[in-house]
């Protein structure tokens, strides 16, 4: 009984360390949920939609490829926040790369059984978008661990996007920015953390690498893809496509309009990032291997996003379209796995 109570005051110690933990873990820890703001979605209700959503015109195609041709991938610094030994038997590293006042976190899976001296493939997963929870999970989540398992000599990046939290076991970071930053923003976000793991890692085989995105990750799979033509194969899933329809614009209401019309604008620049977020309008260009999947009881992002983008590249010979019978989130994880291997390079 005397152990007993000697042992007491350590034992109630740990089970409140436990309790704590737990909680911290369990609650918004980072303020990016506050972040996500209403208030403003209503600011352009007089707006003359049929002139912000005419057809796009020559002049603002040239205009948004010139803008992209001078986007500058590097950052202005970059930091190693935490390495974690995972029970997959790679090393998860937790990084941030500052730009211009901005710090955006991103996390990088090494290789199983890494080897420096070697060369490996990359995969970047670009997560889908979440307006309750703007999180992504990289640890304890089944999808994140399909790939890893799928893909065991791969580096696999997965960036956190402005205004989006990145999670790991009891440890959230909230990268800057606005949420509603979400398309051609967020694919800022997953260029410059390819770069900077290209840069910190010369194992990373730069003439393999892919990128798997399902939802806004679809999105900004071929938004990379256009933008960033030395992606060797993506997969793009379920993605939104053209965000200049009137029916697009109705179809998402309050999202829509915190993402392009909650700040203050004038007309062309508002123009400017409906179109930045509108993948089909540039993704003709990309010459790498491209697998494209939606769902035909899809009623989030409906298949006619798939079949917009299916005509315009009606010929292309390294394109493939897949329509699978469920709706928005009908698994193809593993049939996309097999599909990455094949295409992403050598066999790995």
């Amino acid at each position: 009984m005397k152990v007993i109570k000697q042992l007491l005051p350590g034992v109630l110690l740990l089970l409140v360390l436990v309790l704590g933990s737990v909680y911290w873990y369990q609650r918004d820890t980072g303020d990016c949920r506050q972040r996500i703001d209403y208030s403003n979605v209503d600011l352009y209700e007089d707006l003359d939609r049929d002139t912000l959503l005419s057809p796009l015109q020559e002049e603002e195609y040239q205009h948004v490829l010139n803008d992209w041709s001078n986007f500058d991938l590097g950052s202005d610094s970059s930091h190693i926040h935490q390495r974690l030994k995972v029970s997959t038997h790679r090393e998860l590293i937790i990084m941030s790369h500052d730009k211009e006042g901005q710090r955006h976190y991103g996390a990088v899976y090494l290789p199983q059984q890494f080897d420096s001296t070697q060369q490996y493939p990359l995969m970047l997963w670009a997560n889908g978008l979440n307006q309750k929870d703007p999180t992504v999970y990289v640890t304890k989540n089944a999808l994140i661990d399909e790939l890893l398992q799928g893909l065991p000599n791969y580096f696999v990046v997965i960036p956190s996007y402005r205004g989006q939290a990145l999670q790991t076991y009891y440890t959230r970071y909230c990268s800057d920015g606005f949420f509603g930053d979400a398309f051609d923003g967020a694919t800022d976000d997953a260029l410059r953390l390819l770069h900077w793991t290209q840069e910190n890692f010369p194992a990373v085989d730069t003439q393999r690498l892919a990128l798997f995105g399902v939802s806004r990750g679809g999105t900004v799979g071929l938004l990379a893809a256009a933008r960033h033509p030395s992606l060797n194969c993506v997969v793009a899933q379920s993605g939104p496509t053209n965000f200049l329809l009137p029916i697009v614009s109705r179809r998402y209401g309050k999202q829509y309009r915190y993402q392009f019309l909650s700040r203050e604008a004038p007309l062309s620049i508002l123009r400017e990032k409906i179109i930045k977020s509108s993948p089909l309008f540039f993704v003709d260009s990309y010459p790498g291997d491209l697998l494209l999947i939606y769902g035909k009881k899809d009623w989030v992002v409906p298949i006619s996003n798939g079949e917009n983008v299916a005509e315009r590249l009606s010929g292309k010979s390294n394109f493939e379209y897949v329509k699978l019978e469920g709706g928005h989130s009908a698994a193809y994880t593993q049939q996309s796995i097999r599909w990455i291997k094949e295409h992403n390079g050598k066999s790995f």
